[in-house]
């Protein structure tokens, strides 16, 4: 065990080590009932080297008045906290390890974290009230029937209630909710992870690779106001286009929204310099710019895309002008075949160069054994499974279905230690599953070194499949951006390496560390295992088409040597 001193919060956390890294235990949620308040301490004594970095005085004293309290009225803060909204009824907040709430909240409240708000806000005793309690204090009785959602059935009362029923009840709303949300963001550098992920590893439902954490640019206030920013930017695009689908109920024109999101692209800044900024900024771009396409505006569509030079940007830019036949399309089309190692992407700029497809359907071969769609009547499951019954039963033939677990599993097994190589800003916290810069386009030149010494290691090692299965033993479970393991058995991977030729496999592993989005997406549905080969079918039911990262994945197979095709199955 190691204790960490959360600098001036005066805080003690025990975390286990292994190896020095920080081991993904903190508290068990099944015996422990202030698990959750050691998790969230667990994230700000993780924090507390670079707190000054990102937090101003004023955030900083904030957090350091929250320390100060009792454990009892820290775990009620971080109960409210892990509950939606900010409002909530004294008389519905019951946790057993807190006891009385009076104490807890009283402190709460004299250091700021919570503000009773019962006089001042008189709708939230509208709104906080349950349609039952509404009922039996008569209120609904004027209601009209066209009025049924809540939200509307609570403004219409607002509105028509001259005098507000006076509460039975306290209500306190929770302070500084975006402070919290800003720590969270520092610690796991996304929107999308929250303490419920150290819940969940503690539970044992996952577990993550003990990576060497390494410095980061990403824990500074200005990198993190840009990304709060860019996310509160998306959250403005999203409620423009809720407006947009739902806008003849609300009374909103495609010309106003427009004008909404004119004016969010005025206010929009530059393109940042930190990688995971950068990501969350050309997705904001493609964003706004398909919004403004979907509202009919092209050329505000146009002064989106201009800002990014990603290919999504790019191409869908190349898309407008195209319909316009600008002038500057072959240009930009030669621009986006250098940019993009999308399949749709390449195909689309071809065809404006008007050059050869390297992407076509017609050169993929058909299954040489294909049913017709009434002879799978018999059997059950999604069209995959039907498939694989009746290759055993009418052909004799065993098939597994893979689709896309497989070659990109044996991909994240045997360069484990590439991808969890501790680059700089690679790892920054114990809960990542892929390094931050996996979807960058320096990712394979970063680690290009890396991954030619393995290459050269598997190429000329005769114990290659024990290489594999060693991997495969000691971290099953773990999280991995290119392993689904309930889809590989190690069994059935020790059938694939035994049947594949090396050169086949290494060609198709460049292909994947250069363009690791691809690498998990596009792979045939169904492995047939012959006595000294592999086969690989994708099906496509009735009415249904290869795609165009499917059609460069079946290419690239056959071109390998590895027997690729699809079956198409037609009523």
């Amino acid at each position: 065990m190691q204790a960490l001193c959360l600098g001036s919060l005066h805080v003690t956390l025990y975390i286990n080590t292994v190896n020095g890294n920080m081991a993904t235990l903190i508290a068990d949620p099944l015996t422990d009932p202030f698990y959750y308040l050691k998790h969230f301490d667990f994230v700000l004594s993780a924090l507390s080297n670079d707190l000054e970095a990102f937090l101003s005085d004023s955030q900083g004293q904030v957090l350091s008045d929250l320390m100060s309290l009792p454990d009892t009225s820290r775990a009620l803060f971080v109960r409210l906290y892990l509950r939606k909204g900010n409002f909530f009824r004294t008389d519905k907040i019951h946790y057993q390890e807190i006891g009385p709430l009076d104490r807890a909240l009283q402190a709460l409240v004299s250091k700021g974290m919570i503000k009773d708000v019962t006089q001042s806000r008189p709708d939230l005793t509208i709104r906080l009230r349950t349609k039952k309690e509404l009922s039996a204090l008569g209120l609904l009785k004027s209601i009209p029937a066209e009025i049924r959602s809540r939200e509307a059935i609570d403004d219409y009362l607002i509105r028509a209630t001259e005098q507000m029923p006076g509460p039975n009840f306290s209500i306190v709303q929770l302070q500084h909710r975006a402070l919290i949300d800003r720590c969270q963001l520092a610690f796991f550098g996304n929107a999308h992870q929250s303490l419920a992920d150290l819940i969940l590893t503690d539970l044992g439902q996952r577990s993550f690779e003990h990576t060497p954490l390494s410095t980061t640019s990403w824990r500074k206030k200005s990198v993190l106001d840009d990304a709060a920013l860019y996310i509160l930017f998306r959250q403005f695009i999203g409620g423009i286009d809720e407006q947009r689908k739902h806008g003849l109920n609300l009374g909103h024109t495609p010309e106003e929204l427009a004008d909404h999101l004119s004016y969010l692209l005025t206010c929009l800044p530059g393109s940042p310099e930190e990688p995971l900024n950068a990501q969350r900024f050309d997705r904001l771009v493609f964003e706004g710019g398909r919004l403004a396409e979907r509202l009919g505006q092209t050329q505000l569509a146009l002064a989106w895309f201009d800002t990014s030079e990603h290919p999504m940007n790019l191409e869908r830019k190349l898309r407008i002008l195209a319909k316009r036949k600008a002038d500057s399309v072959p240009h930009l089309a030669k621009r986006l075949l250098d940019l993009t190692l999308e399949a749709s992407h390449i195909k689309f700029a071809e065809r404006l160069l008007n050059r050869a497809a390297q992407i076509a359907e017609h050169t993929i071969p058909l299954a040489q054994y294909t049913p017709q769609w009434n002879e799978l009547s018999g059997f059950e499951g999604p069209v995959e499974h039907k498939v694989i019954q009746w290759l055993a039963q009418e052909q004799d033939i065993k098939a597994v279905h893979t689709e896309n677990c497989l070659l990109s599993g044996l991909f994240g097994v045997f360069f484990w230690e590439v991808i969890f190589a501790p680059l700089d800003g690679a790892f920054f916290h114990p809960y990542q599953s892929a390094p931050a810069d996996l979807y960058d386009q320096d990712f394979y030149l970063r680690r290009e070194a890396s991954f030619e010494s393995r290459f050269d290691a598997l190429d000329g090692a005769s114990n290659r499949l024990e290489v594999f299965r060693r991997t495969y033993q000691a971290k099953a479970g773990i999280q991995n951006p290119f392993v689904v393991w309930s889809a590989i058995d190690l069994p059935l991977c020790e059938q694939i390496l035994d049947r594949l030729a090396w050169p086949a496999l290494r060609s198709l592993f460049d292909s994947m560390a250069k363009n690791p989005r691809q690498a998990t997406k596009g792979f045939p549905d169904l492995v047939v295992i012959h006595e000294d080969q592999i086969e690989l079918i994708e099906v496509k039911g009735p009415g249904d088409r290869l795609q165009d990262h499917q059609i460069k994945w079946l290419s690239e197979l056959n071109r390998v040597g590895i027997s690729s095709s699809v079956m198409k199955i037609t009523r």
